[in-house]
């Protein structure tokens, strides 16, 4: 590393200390310190994110953010991007295929999102085989998750590949968290219908759960006005595209799960089915027909003794998931090409991914002073079956072939032949209670790969309970995400994989004061600097070829995240967060597609017995534009939502009405390619849903 740069990170690090000192000891100062009183605070929210075992929030070695079942409910949130929306530093661009999220900035690999980890009860959703959220696609039922939690910035030293730059946990609801069984229903704009159902029932001492879902939604069908045929129309003087008009964002679904719960033991059982419009192309042209449909079985084995011994809790999951994809994917439409292609050009691919997963965990909480967890993991990841017809050859230079009809093609020239990995892990983590106020958590995790390196990461924590309302938190961590199947060995299709790609590396460094109140009210403010190293990312090369490739070039990043929580009086409370993020490469400002700047502010008011008024505003502003891309840097944009609530007396009955971008702002989601997509992609309008939710 230059020397100019150890500098400037020293500057940067020297700064934020004394920033966060000065904000510590005004805090502080303001009234007398007495420890001797701990008084319990009624609104401590607890999780288990970022240990094995469920703590305070401000005592654990992380950033996190919890999102109840009950603000879910309350907020009229019926998807994870919405939910998303409340967290500080994290960002959900419009992507056609599939969920996409950009913490702090560091932007997503195309429509991919490998860099970030999503779980659903701390098990891995993430593709091998691209890093789409493949599992995030079917969504579980709102009414299903128990909490969200969230981990902004790095997690890899507890869960290991694509923990990058954030985390996600989905937990879920278990039979003792329903009274009776219930049933959900909405409808709303863009032909929008779901119901879902829940049954508890028990089998003598064994307890069960069935969840079933149907969804359908035509989606918001954004209009197109340029695309990329349209910019080769100009080069050949054909009129073969079909913009301007309305991208096919169409959904549908069904899942269905059962699940039994012994004393130890949570057995799971899930068969999920969806269908999906594509949108545009992966080449960012408007296409009137294609599909995809994914097919996805799961079985997920819980055991937990805390039993085994007088000192030592143990925990084991196992999971197995296969899921069958296919798709049909036009990338051009009919006469593209000066008329090479009468009927577009088409793709058909799929194959299947099969993971299973071992992991287990000792947990010794014994000493009062020590909470020590060994784990390890045995995870073996395969795509096979590999589908590839197509009436195109992909030729280099990036000319595109006709071929005249389709071809299954033969194995050597498929898209991407059968592939595995196999990882094996361990993992240490020591939470210390060193002194009295003073917890050091030292933990660290080493995956060693198949097909790549063997990978560690550590991190250290120190956790000053500074008062008894007040936490300060300085985090060192190290975090990686592993290469796809598609990055290291895909050939003859939109990009050339590269056998020799290295996992990205990001290192973090942050503050934390959390500053909590009698009233309920707690404040967060978190303040950190990032640094990524060996980036992966598609290049165009000499050639025209779509290469993959470790960037040699340093990504630096830093930013501020304020969360807080404020009840104003008994019948009404806000819920508020701002965040800030830049990074740069070489000293330019990178392209993320995220804002620099993000409020997102809510109110709940309890104007009436049994009646709720829940309004919120989320204000977005200054996305900056690649600096190759000549196109204006995006401005601000302000939503504005409203969720009416009524909970009948008995509770059996509950509804709202929610209303979202109440005054229809015209907003986009930036496009990739200035040439292809110039007018980028409009968000929805306005648009509103209806929930009724019944208990038997």
């Amino acid at each position: 590393m230059k020397r100019l740069e150890i500098k400037k990170i020293m500057k940067s690090f020297i700064g934020v200390v004394i920033i966060c000192a000065i904000i510590n000891y005004s805090i502080a100062s303001a009234s007398s310190d007495d420890k001797s009183s701990m008084p319990l605070f009624p609104g401590v929210t607890y999780a288990s994110i970022a240990t094995e075992s469920e703590k305070p929030t401000s005592e654990a070695p992380a950033v996190i953010s919890v999102i109840t079942a009950e603000e879910l409910h309350n907020h009229g949130i019926t998807s994870l991007e919405q939910a998303l929306e409340e967290i500080p530093g994290v960002y959900s661009p419009f992507r056609f295929l599939n969920g996409n999220f950009v913490f702090r900035g560091t932007r997503p690999q195309l429509v991919t999102n490998p860099e970030v980890l999503l779980l659903v009860d701390s098990i891995p959703q993430n593709d091998a085989f691209d890093g789409v959220l493949q599992r995030y696609i079917t969504r579980i039922p709102i009414g299903n998750i128990k909490r969200i939690e969230v981990i902004r910035g790095a997690g890899s030293s507890l869960y290991g590949a694509d923990a990058f730059s954030g985390v996600i946990n989905i937990i879920t609801k278990t039979n003792d968290d329903y009274e009776k069984a219930e049933i959900r229903g909405r409808a709303g704009s863009y032909d929008t219908f779901e119901l879902d159902g829940i049954l508890k029932g028990q089998l003598g001492s064994t307890k069960t759960l069935f969840s079933l879902q149907g969804r359908t939604t035509s989606g918001h069908e954004p209009s197109v006005r340029e695309d990329a045929q349209t910019f080769f129309d100009g080069i050949y003087g054909t009129n073969a595209s079909l913009a301007p008009g309305d991208a096919n964002t169409y959904f549908e679904e069904v899942n269905a799960s059962l699940e039994f719960f012994a004393k130890r033991w949570r057995v799971r059982f899930q068969l999920r089915d969806h269908s999906l419009g594509m949108g545009i192309s992966f080449l960012n042209a408007l296409t009137s027909t294609g599909y995809g449909r994914s097919t996805q079985k799961n079985l997920d084995v819980f055991y937990q003794n805390p039993d085994l011994s007088k000192s030592w809790l143990f925990k084991t999951r196992f999971n197995y998931m296969e899921d069958e994809v296919i798709g049909n994917k036009p990338l051009f439409p009919p006469g593209a090409f000066n008329g090479s292609f009468p009927d577009g050009v088409n793709v058909k691919w799929g194959g299947t991914e099969r993971q299973t997963r071992f992991e287990t965990r000792l947990i010794n909480q014994n000493d009062s002073q020590h909470e020590i967890v060994f784990g390890l993991g045995l995870i073996n990841i395969e795509f096979v079956d590999i589908i590839d017809t197509r009436n195109v050859e992909f030729l280099p230079g990036g000319v595109l072939s006709p071929l005249g009809s389709y071809f299954e093609q033969p194995v050597d020239k498929r898209y991407l032949q059968d592939v595995s990995r196999q990882i094996r892990y361990l993992m240490v983590q020591d939470d210390w209670n060193i002194m009295q106020d003073l917890i050091v958590s030292v933990g660290a995790r080493a995956d060693d790969y198949s097909d790549i390196n063997t990978v560690y990461n550590p991190r250290i924590a120190f956790i000053w309970l500074t008062r008894h309302d007040i936490t300060t938190k300085l985090i060192a961590n190290r975090a990686f995400r592993a290469p796809t199947f598609l990055e290291l060995y895909a050939k003859n299709f939109l990009q050339n994989g590269n056998t020799e790609l290295d996992p990205s590396v990001i290192n973090t460094l942050e503050i934390v004061i959390e500053k909590r109140f009698f009233s309920n009210a707690n404040i967060n403010v978190s303040i950190y600097s990032q640094k990524i190293t060996d980036m992966i990312e598609t290049v165009q090369s000499v050639n025209s070829t779509i290469e993959t490739i470790n960037s040699g070039d340093t990504i630096m990043g830093n930013g501020i995240e304020i969360e807080t929580s404020i009840p104003l009086r008994e019948n009404i409370e806000i819920k508020s967060s701002y965040s800030y993020q830049k990074n740069e490469r070489e000293g330019n400002t990178i392209y993320n597609a995220s804002p620099h700047h993000k409020i997102y502010t809510g109110v709940d008011w309890k104007f009436k017995q049994n009646w709720n008024l829940y309004t919120n505003i989320l204000w977005l502003n200054d996305f900056t534009r690649d600096v190759s891309d000549p196109r204006d840097d995006l401005g601000s944009s302000a939503f504005v939502g409203t969720v009416l609530r009524y909970t009948s007396p008995t509770k059996r009955l509950e509804s709202y009405l929610s209303i979202r971008n109440i005054f229809d702002e015209k907003a986009v989601s930036t496009s990739d390619d200035y040439r292809f997509l110039p007018n980028d992609i409009p968000l929805p309008g306005t648009n509103y849903i209806i929930e009724f939710r019944y208990r038997m």
